[in-house]
């Protein structure tokens, strides 16, 4: 396995770059790149919203997953909350486990979700020209959400949701142990980092956390870069920090 630690972008990936509406300025080196947890204490309260529904099965907390045979059996037999009974199918992740050194995490499935596109068309493809113009392989680039049932058609899972679903998460990067996990959006960065609810992405971003022993970039949501179009170019920086604190393992 060959490390590439540079970011010289050859004419095809800044055309991707220019595709994806990011003007290409060559990142500046930071400074320090120092592991750090999150803005707030870890034990900081979470508030979960009044309109939030689901119930969380007390009995739900399963052994820590050892294989991903294992894994799998348990995401599928999971009954932790109301979601549960109304979902599609369940996905744990998008990606070669056997290659994968960069795990993404959005913040559900969608709910035509499968094992080879996890979030809707315009995301997907969003997600993959990150990749490309970065020179990072698809097969080093995995994906997983924070709840795993794919939800029924117009509905948003809850926070109720995503806590009965955490363990899982947590089984998906113990088991991977990723070069880097990359919480993409506000949102589901506070929810892996455990960060208080107050919390902006603009203190969260622009440093590395630690989640689970990894480290972590924050960037922003797929679905918000498809609308704000200017934060382009801050997911562009949040993804050459990421590359230059844990430099992909790109096979020879």
């Amino acid at each position: 396995m060959q490390v590439r630690t540079t970011l010289s972008l050859s004419t095809r990936q800044r055309a991707m770059l220019r595709a994806m509406g990011v003007p290409w300025l060559a990142p500046a080196t930071p400074a320090a790149v120092v592991p750090v947890r999150g803005v707030a204490s870890p034990s900081a309260p979470t508030a979960t919203p009044a309109h939030a529904t689901g119930t969380v099965a007390p009995a739900a907390e399963y052994p820590p997953a050892t294989s991903w045979a294992m894994h799998h059996e348990q995401v599928n037999a999971c009954r932790a909350c109301d979601l549960a009974q109304h979902r599609a199918s369940v996905q744990v992740a998008q990606g070669d486990r056997n290659t994968a050194r960069w795990l993404f995490v959005a913040a559900h499935p969608s709910a035509q979700a499968d094992a080879q596109a996890l979030l809707p068309a315009a995301q997907q493809a969003l997600w993959q020209a990150m990749g490309q113009a970065l020179g990072v392989p698809a097969e080093v680039m995995m994906l997983t959400t924070l709840t795993k049932c794919t939800p029924p058609s117009g509905h948003w899972p809850s926070p109720t949701h995503e806590q009965a679903c955490q363990g899982h998460t947590r089984d998906t990067v113990a088991l991977l142990q990723p070069d880097v996990v990359i919480a993409l959006g506000a949102h589901v960065a506070k929810r892996l980092l455990q960060v208080a609810p107050e919390t902006t992405l603009g203190e969260l971003r622009g440093r590395v956390h630690t989640y689970q022993g990894c480290a972590l970039v924050v960037t922003h949501a797929l679905d918000a870069l498809l609308t704000q179009h200017a934060d382009k170019a801050q997911a562009w920086d949040d993804l050459c920090l990421a590359h230059h604190a844990c430099p992909p393992k790109i096979p020879a």
